[in-house]
């Protein structure tokens, strides 16, 4: 039992924490699928209706600390500085977030099938991505519009399966090599549009 009650401290972000805590070491004693709810409320010493208040069911839980751990950043030219501002949008991940998680995230990644707790977060990034997409319609031609789209989709979210595989295999690249080689994934200048923003990976190491 890790808390006797959520309720006695009174923070929400703590009894969060209790709640991720409990399913991480319950995933240490049986598969992720067959953990439910109340093995979670009972091994964090919560209420179900403590559990209720946080969440609505188990994925949230891991979805909520993928969230954070992969946050990617939408960073338009007009909202930019320095350098910056020559490369148009700017896809930013917190990498020193995600290797201060590895050991937590290493096992999400590896005990649970996350190809199905990306799929929530993909929608989360379409909403934002598409609200940035249109922002361009009118500008393009319908081929046009359609590579364009297709080059954002294919940045935002083929670099976050990177990311996750990175992590899994212990980081094999030095990190200035893996920023270079998701920047690889850039349209070449031919293909690029004059309305069109370049777009750019940026790592971010705090």
């Amino acid at each position: 039992m890790l808390r006797k009650s959520g309720k006695q401290n009174g923070q929400p972000k703590r009894t969060k924490s209790y709640i991720f805590d409990a399913l991480l070491l319950l995933m240490d004693e049986k598969p992720y699928n067959k953990i439910t709810v109340s093995d979670i409320t009972k091994r964090a010493g919560i209420a179900r209706q403590t559990f209720y208040r946080n969440y609505n069911k188990k994925n949230d839980i891991i979805e909520q600390y993928l969230t954070k751990s992969f946050n990617m950043e939408l960073l338009m030219p007009e909202n930019a500085e320095g350098d910056t501002k020559k490369s148009g949008l700017v896809l930013t991940f917190d990498l020193g977030y995600i290797i201060s998680h590895k050991e937590n995230l290493m096992k999400i990644i590896l005990k649970i099938n996350i190809e199905n707790l990306f799929s929530s977060r993909f929608r989360e990034w379409s909403k934002d991505l598409k609200n940035l997409i249109d922002n361009y319609r009118d500008k393009l031609s319908a081929e046009e519009y359609e590579i364009y789209r297709y080059n954002v989709y294919y940045q935002a979210i083929g670099s976050m399966y990177i990311l996750a595989d990175w992590l899994k295999n212990d980081m094999p690249l030095p990190v200035e090599k893996l920023r270079s080689f998701l920047n690889g994934f850039i349209l070449p200048d031919s293909l690029q549009h004059k309305h069109i923003p370049n777009i750019i990976i940026r790592l971010k190491n705090e």
